[in-house]
């Protein structure tokens, strides 16, 4: 017990020994540079080929939507953030509104402007799935 409280002693002798930086976050001791260099456990990775969609998109100058465009939307009335699309989706937004303002030259009574959006909507989905077909 008394060699290991020894040997430590002399370590924190050396280390208050060096010198010292202060500042407002506190005092640092400033430690030398390492003598021995640790060699990696493992060997720095290869580098991966690159495939050609990657080779292709580069000289196209195409990049990965999904990082840029993201699912989420923020509502500035909600004051929190949406998904685009989905349940609760900022695509539904017309369909969910309390108030819905009708212009004065359509003269049916009986329109209903959230119908007509929420076909309109269900149009762009089926447009889509006969584009995904093809």
């Amino acid at each position: 017990m008394s060699f290991s409280r020894d040997s430590i002693q002399i370590l924190l002798n050396k280390i208050f020994s060096l010198p010292r930086i202060i500042t407002l976050n506190g005092s640092f001791i400033e430690l030398p540079e390492p003598i021995i260099s640790l060699p990696r456990e493992k060997h720095i990775p290869k580098q991966k080929p690159e495939t050609k969609w990657e080779k292709f998109a580069r000289a196209k100058g195409i990049k990965s939507k999904s990082k840029i465009d993201g699912k989420m939307t923020y509502d500035k009335n909600k004051k929190k953030w949406i998904p685009k699309w989905g349940y609760k989706g900022k695509n539904k937004n017309i369909e969910n509104q309390w108030l819905i303002e009708i212009n004065d030259n359509n003269n049916n009574r009986n329109f209903n402007q959230r119908t007509l959006e929420n076909s309109l909507r269900k149009g762009r989905v089926r447009r889509n799935k006969n584009q995904k077909k093809k």
